[in-house]
């Protein structure tokens, strides 16, 4: 037999996924002599090697890889884990989180995005000007249009409109009598429940 040693992490428990994500291990390499007593503990309470939960260890020399198998992973497995390796030199722990982020996929989902920055054009007659862009959102945003960073009140010479389509809305503002002071950055905010997009583009005029 080799050197006498106390249990040492050769390599942290690390995660790998398997079955597309349905099984999840937790991996690490435990180098030790004589041979320790592997522990696992998830928020600080032992986990049992039954159910949906397994603990593999196999050894090379004195070298000990380690695994807690968990099949069909659900949320609630969530946590905090730690091993433990305990011989009678001594004993060394070592904790990895385990973190799901599907509420906040969730909540994100819906979020306004613009799909392209927005575009101007012109009125058949030349006397009023239209930005238009698209974006997706759910629920239906509202809009607030900016001109050099100051909101455009609706009326008057400006009309705002936001018209579903076939992959999500149309977000136009219509300028009438344009003039030079017309000119500067427009910015528009789409905002719904989930939260708000914005686009911006800027208007110039020559000569």
């Amino acid at each position: 037999m080799g050197d006498k040693k106390a249990p040492v992490f050769k390599k942290k428990p690390a995660i790998r996924q398997e079955e597309d994500g349905d099984r999840l291990l937790f991996e690490c390499i435990i180098e030790a002599n004589p041979t320790p007593t592997i522990s696992w503990f998830r928020d600080e309470k032992p986990v049992a090697a039954q159910g949906r939960f397994k603990i593999k260890c196999d050894r090379k020399g004195d070298d000990y890889h380690c695994a807690l198998v968990i099949d069909d992973v659900e949320e609630e497995d969530g946590g905090k884990y730690k091993v433990t390796a305990t011989n009678n030199l001594g004993e060394s722990s070592a904790t990895i989180n385990l973190n799901f982020d599907t509420e906040e996929d969730e909540e994100e989902e819906g979020l306004p995005v613009f799909t392209g920055k927005p575009v101007i054009k012109q009125s058949p007659d030349f006397n009023s000007i239209i930005f238009e862009c698209n974006l997706t959102a759910d629920p239906k945003p509202t809009l607030q249009w900016f001109h050099n960073g100051k909101p455009i009140s609706e009326g008057g010479r400006y009309k705002s409109l936001l018209k579903a389509t076939s992959s999500g809305f149309l977000a136009t503002l219509e300028i009438a009598q344009v003039g030079s002071a017309d000119g500067g950055e427009y910015k528009v905010i789409a905002k719904n429940s989930v939260g708000e997009g914005s686009a911006a583009i800027n208007l110039n005029f020559e000569g």
